[in-house]
């Protein structure tokens, strides 16, 4: 009796030991997609059609996240609540009770969804790096990581390292919407994806894109701030003249004023009213109309009567603190305006409501920029000045250091030596040495052009040829770019004061021009030869200052005005 139950009760568990292992057999064969909570009441009314973890709800674009994983889903088998579904029967709601997840995911960036490229696709989301692309002028680009909160200043230090050029303060990142005919530059301290992500809103983002080039009005406005301010534009009552001057002579001298202008941001004062003709493009309208604005304080206003400037006809156009501006490209021809000196207000975070105005020359347009800037974020664009100035001098020094470093291995090895006396000698004063070899250099250059005793008249031998000189190597020199491409390389790196390139004469064989920036406009100025004694010259002034070469040229108008209007201070950087 005893052996005949033991049998009766091992063939009652043997088939229970069978199907426990076939179940969780099968529950090791499942992953975590096919595990999912039998949804109940409690569980719809918290999750609601939220999309499942791990996925991505692409019509919304918002990443969602899992804390599961495959290993976490094979110890849910004993749960009693747990059913199991092939993948393209997935319900809407998924969870595990509390305490029951699986391990933390050691690579989360892997779930996430994928980097977009500039000018492709943009979802509504906030990746942690997205992948951007960043054109040159030649339409090239180059391909760089951008993380979440880099700002401007970090991508600017990063594609001049990719690029294999020089850090400066003048690079910028270039915003340029297609569709709309904006652009501006962005702060240094501005997040890039913050202004990538507000394209999704674009009817066609996919066209708009960033440039990389230099643009020397970010800076220029606190080194030389006089010719971004007009004098007609400024209320001279708002500024207080020193202690030691009268007013009176103060507000009809123009260089006191520029005086005035320069101390005003140093010091960190309130900016003063600026005021001037707008062409007002009317809500709705393709009309453009001609108000008197007044900018006063952080308040954009416009007179509702003539000029007047009093409170009372006075209608508030924009907070400034809440805009941003932006130059509008083609304005003339593409959208209706009264000249191609066209900016834009864009107050708010969408594309709809833009306010668009119009000035009559490019240095109006220039102050109401510079003005807006400097309300907008003064203080913050004071210390982006600072900071800047601090890391060219860093690297200056670093430059330094190693150039004498350079040097200094170069002198264990060979030493300064004096062939013009009777016997060999030692130079062993440094100073001796290097006035040596600057009057070498000016030797050079005198006997340079007479190889040929005057320059060839054909561009193409000019340019192969030894009479060619050292200019070809020069970054400011273009070759035979023509006038409208010398203002287009000029206008688009900022039309400051000074800014300059020489190119090929295309009207004067064998002769060059300068193209200046002046008063935000471009002046051509020939560079002619003459001869003397048999030794041709460049000139500038019909002979009156005469040079050996175009970088002895150069370096005199750097340092000198002269003829000029103004002293050459940059010159445009194109990148290859």
């Amino acid at each position: 009796m005893k052996g005949q139950r033991e049998r009766r009760l091992q063939a009652e568990k043997k088939p229970l030991l069978m199907r426990s292992s076939s179940s969780s057999s099968s529950l090791s064969s499942l992953s975590v997609s096919d595990a999912v909570d039998l949804p109940s009441k409690r569980d719809s009314d918290t999750h609601g059609n939220n999309s499942l973890p791990g996925r991505t709800d692409w019509d919304s674009a918002t990443p969602v996240r899992s804390n599961l994983s495959t290993n976490g889903a094979t110890n849910t088998g004993c749960l009693p609540h747990i059913r199991y579904l092939t993948k393209n029967k997935l319900p809407r709601s998924f969870s595990l009770p509390l305490g029951m997840h699986g391990p933390q995911d050691p690579f989360p960036e892997l779930s996430s969804p994928p980097p977009m490229m500039g000018g492709g696709s943009h979802p509504n989301y906030h990746s942690m790096t997205v992948m951007l692309n960043f054109y040159n002028n030649d339409h090239s680009f180059k391909n760089l990581l951008v993380e979440e909160h880099l700002q401007a200043r970090d991508v600017c230090h990063l594609l001049a390292m990719k690029n294999h050029i020089s850090e400066d303060k003048s690079w910028a990142i270039v915003e340029h919407v297609k569709e709309l005919d904006l652009e501006r530059s962005l702060e240094d301290h501005e997040v890039v994806l913050d202004t990538f992500e507000e394209w999704s809103t674009c009817e066609c983002p996919r066209e708009n894109k960033f440039l990389f080039r230099k643009d020397f009005r970010k800076y220029e406005l606190f080194e030389n701030p006089a010719q971004f301010f007009p004098s007609h534009m400024i209320d001279a009552s708002k500024i207080e003249s020193p202690k030691d001057e009268p007013l009176g002579i103060l507000e009809t001298s123009e260089k006191a004023k520029t005086v005035l202008l320069q101390n005003l941001f140093n010091s960190h004062e309130k900016l003063p009213d600026i005021h001037g003709l707008l062409y007002m493009r009317e809500p709705g309208k393709k009309t453009w109309k001609k108000m008197f604005f007044c900018l006063r304080g952080s308040h954009f206003f416009y007179s509702s009567k003539g000029a007047s400037k009093d409170p009372r006809h006075l209608v508030q156009f924009a907070d400034v603190r809440h805009c941003v501006g932006y130059l509008l490209l083609n304005a003339k021809k593409n959208h209706g305006a009264p000249t191609d000196f066209a900016f834009v207000l864009k107050c708010k975070t969408g594309w709809e409501d833009l306010k668009y105005l119009c000035a009559d020359e490019e240095s109006s347009r220039q102050c109401w920029i510079a003005s807006l800037r400097l309300v907008k974020s003064g203080k913050q664009l004071r210390e982006n000045h600072r900071a800047a100035k601090n890391r060219e001098s860093l690297v200056r020094t670093q430059d330094h250091s190693d150039e004498h470093f350079r040097h200094s291995i170069v002198s264990k090895g060979r030493v300064a030596m004096d062939y013009t006396g009777s016997s060999t000698r030692v130079v062993d004063d440094p100073r001796e040495a290097f006035a040596i070899s600057v009057s070498e250099e000016h030797e050079w250059r005198k006997k340079a052009p007479v190889a040929s005793g005057r320059l060839s008249s054909s561009p193409t031998v000019r340019k192969a040829g030894i009479e060619a000189g050292m200019h070809l190597a020069q970054p400011w020199f273009f070759g035979g770019i023509s006038r409208q491409q010398s203002v287009e390389f000029i206008t688009a790196q900022g039309l400051v004061d000074g800014l300059y390139l020489v190119r090929d004469s295309h009207s004067i064989s064998g002769a060059y021009v300068l193209s200046l920036a002046h008063n935000q406009k471009v002046k051509h100025l020939h560079i002619t030869t003459v001869v003397v004694d048999g030794v041709p010259y460049y000139t500038a002034d019909n002979g009156a200052t005469k040079f050996h070469d175009l970088i002895q040229f150069i370096e005199f108008y750097q340092a000198n005005k002269g003829c000029l209007p103004t002293n050459l201070t940059h010159h445009p950087t194109t990148l290859l």
